[in-house]
């Protein structure tokens, strides 16, 4: 039997419609797969410790007069320190480094009301040991009758659990001019806690399943942050300051360190001793062995901070012993010291056991955050148990677990290597030993609930969550007293995270500051495992609180830094732009001015003379014009704003442009993109609203009836054409037909062919 066939160059309903469909697609509106970002929202400021009496900021507790043993009146000196309130209300985070002379004069006491303290503890027979250039604080000392009498106690000395204990009997007080102005007081109370350090050596030396510094390096990306401008960018301009007590450190041993450690193309780093309250100078003598640990910390903190940052300035801080007082000084310190971008502190103490310390440091994490200096802390390494065999009971420790402090936890790594030895790359567990859990003295900030963050703090009851990050923790390798050393410890993770800090200022052009509310920013909306992650999941192993998990943990934080991918998402979260059109709806052929204003996202404070690329771009690949319309590079004005006309090409089919602006330096990453409404119907602004629903659906619907009517009525079947006449002489005879044999009778034909293969499917995409 004959069938139907289509005239040849008449078309079918079916594609009459399809044609109708596609340019349909054109013309109206809808997802377009245009990204329109929004910038992030100025995160709320770190939750502080709740406000409480002086006497306790003073350390006051009467438990202690409970649990003491044969006390009788103290007759020993004693350091006391006293930290003043700010003056003013904090800075917003990001808002510029600040030396110390200028927050001094915005926020340290007065220079006359300075003075009249010092004047006031003198003349009571204290000594006034340290004057610091933040006006925030008075180191003393002196005999407990003129601690007495200044601030009108008593103190006893005691035993508490077989350790020498110093505490007031007698609520302190200061006179009315001056105890409002006073945020907290250390050294009053001693001896009742222990603040110790994060750091385990293991037996026997290094082996060879040591984690060297450059194996960090290369499993945290720091070469592609170094070369992230096209050449090597060290911070030879920026200082790391690290607190610790102690007899310090052998210099030899960091000579010998880097001297191997260092590829020759690294600038040395420069190693600044400051003893302090009486510590011995550096010296290549070994120490005791009772401080022996002591000194292998602070040779550790020096070599893998300045193994990470190299060139940088490594400022050595420590005081004789691990009183409050000395490690107040200690900071001080830091703080008054120049180019200082980042303070690392290995070392921590029971966070329900120091009420008074972070009384009187809080006030010094607010100004180190006001002057953009970060502040680091180790977590611990009793994996946020009271002990190590996790049967004494959730303790986080402070100062990490201060939402002003980046809590950096610890992980375990392993190294992969071919049967011949060459490392092919490395994964990262929780190590068990890392501190983490639940401050209960300090709430969690609003930029810390978010994301799966927010969702085990909650759940934890509320308390500020540590860690935040994480780092190599467990079978770290340090040299020490002229030999290879291996150790675990969050000792460890904190300066090398204090390290790639300087590493991040430097190529910033400024220091990072307080950067946590940002990088929780970020992380809450990363894909975890996605290769352009600034921070690396850890999502097996545990510690004592909690099993590594995907996003947020309290054994690991956001995890492990990429440190060239996390410089691109911090830097970028400076930047604030906000984008205008002139038009919301622009024709083809027609132009659209592109509007934008740069700003510091914290401040509000423009960026002048900043470069920024804007751009109008083809939302669809379909059609004669596609990519990218126009593209101009524009300097911002005094203002921070830039502004160009752009135009949409005439042969233009899609429904939506989409215009951006960029900032894309080593100094600023920032994007913001919004969509331009592409009207295909010309200058007939009436006929705009067919592209909105429903108006869209009507449209569509008799476009489709339209065209399926074109396409039958063109495609219809004509009636048969007449046979020419032909004359019967010319005719052939016709036979009669054959009569059909009966059916049974039919023999059986071929079989039918089978439909052709389809070709082959090629392998090139």
């Amino acid at each position: 039997m004959s069938r139907f066939r289509r005239p040849a160059g008449r078309p079918s309903a079916f594609s009459i419609a399809a044609a109708g469909i596609l340019a349909l697609a054109f013309v109206l509106p809808g997802n377009v797969g245009a990204t329109v970002t929004s910038p992030a929202p100025v995160p709320s400021a770190p939750a502080s410790a709740p406000a409480v009496d002086f006497a306790t900021r003073a350390g006051y507790d009467v438990a202690q007069g409970h649990d003491t043993t044969d006390p009788v009146p103290a007759s020993r000196n004693q350091s006391v320190d006293v930290v003043f309130e700010p003056s003013g209300p904090p800075s917003p985070p990001g808002a510029g480094p600040q030396p110390v002379g200028a927050f001094a004069g915005e926020f340290g006491l007065s220079a006359r009301s300075y003075v009249a303290a010092e004047r006031y503890f003198e003349a009571e027979g204290l000594r006034v040991v340290h004057t610091w250039p933040d006006r925030l604080a008075l180191s003393l000392t002196g005999s407990p009758a003129a601690l007495d009498r200044a601030f009108s106690t008593a103190l006893l000395a005691g035993r508490d659990r077989g350790h020498p204990v110093v505490y007031p009997s007698i609520a302190p007080s200061l006179p009315n001019w001056l105890e409002p102005e006073v945020a907290g007081v250390v050294g009053l109370s001693s001896g009742f806690s222990s603040v110790s350090f994060s750091l385990a050596p293991v037996p026997g030396g290094a082996t060879g399943n040591s984690i060297t510094p450059g194996m960090a390096r290369a499993m945290y990306n720091l070469s592609t942050l170094y070369n992230l401008s096209g050449g090597p960018n060290f911070p030879t301009s920026e200082a790391v300051a690290l607190l610790l007590w102690g007899p310090g450190y052998e210099p030899s041993d960091l000579a010998a360190f880097f001297s191997q450690d260092y590829p020759s193309s690294f600038p040395l780093p420069t190693v600044v001793p400051y003893p302090l309250d009486g510590a011995s100078a550096p010296q290549n003598v070994a120490p005791p062995p009772s401080l022996a640990q002591e000194a292998e910390e602070l040779t550790l903190d020096i070599e893998w901070s300045g193994s990470m940052a190299p060139g940088a300035t490594l400022d050595a801080v420590y005081v004789p012993g691990p009183s409050t007082a000395n490690l107040t000084d200690a900071f001080e310190q830091a703080l008054s010291l120049p180019n200082v971008v980042a303070v690392s502190m290995s070392f921590g103490a029971a966070e329900s056991t120091n009420g008074a310390l972070a009384s009187a440091w809080n006030p010094l994490f607010q100004e180190a955050a006001d002057r953009d200096i970060t502040v680091l802390a180790a977590t611990g390494d009793t994996g946020g148990d009271l002990n190590a065999s996790c049967g004494g009971g959730p303790a986080p420790e402070f100062p990490a677990s201060s939402p002003l402090v980046v809590a950096v936890g610890g992980t375990a790594v392993t190294v992969h290597r071919t049967t011949l030895g060459a490392i092919t790359g490395f994964t990262e567990a929780a190590w068990g030993g890392s501190g983490g859990g639940f401050s209960a003295s300090y709430r969690a900030p609003g930029w810390q609930r978010v994301g799966s963050a927010g969702t085990a703090i909650a759940a934890a009851g509320g308390g500020r969550g540590t860690p935040d990050v994480s780092a190599s923790a467990h079978q770290d390798f340090v040299y020490y007293a002229g030999a290879d050393q291996e150790a675990d410890g969050t000792s460890f993770a904190t300066p090398l995270w204090a390290g790639i800090v300087a590493d991040l200022a430097a190529h910033a052009g400024h220091p990072m500051g307080f950067f946590t509310d940002r990088l929780y920013h970020f992380a809450a909306n990363e894909t975890a495992g996605a290769v352009d992650d600034g921070l690396v999941d850890v999502a097996s192993g545990s510690n004592c609180i909690a099993d590594a998990a995907t996003g947020w943990d309290a054994a690991t934080g956001w995890g492990s830094p990429q440190a060239a991918v996390l410089y691109e998402q911090l830097a970028g979260s400076f930047v604030n732009i906000t984008l205008d059109t002139s038009s919301t709806t622009v024709a083809p052929g027609e132009s659209v001015t592109v509007r934008a204003e740069i700003r510091n996202w914290t401040t509000g404070r423009p960026f002048v003379g900043t470069d920024v690329a804007l751009r109008l771009v083809g939302s669809t690949t379909v059609g004669p014009c596609t990519g990218i319309f126009e593209s101009v590079d524009v300097v911002s004005n005094a203002t921070g704003g830039v502004s160009a006309p752009l135009r949409v090409p005439a042969c233009y089919l899609g429904a939506r442009a989409v215009a951006t602006a960029s900032i894309e330096t080593d100094r600023l990453y920032g994007h913001r993109a919004d969509r331009v409404a592409v009207n295909l119907l010309g200058f007939v602004p009436s006929l705009e609203r067919l592209g909105d629903p429903p108006f869209s659906y009507l449209l569509f619907a008799a476009i489709v009836a339209a065209a399926v009517g074109a396409g039958g009525w063109l495609g219809r079947r004509r009636p048969p054409v007449s046979a020419p006449f032909v004359p019967s002489s010319a005719a052939a005879p016709r036979s009669p037909p054959p009569l059909a044999a009966p059916a049974s009778r039919v023999p059986p034909g071929p079989p039918p062919s089978p439909p052709p293969a389809p070709p082959a499917a090629s392998t090139l995409r």
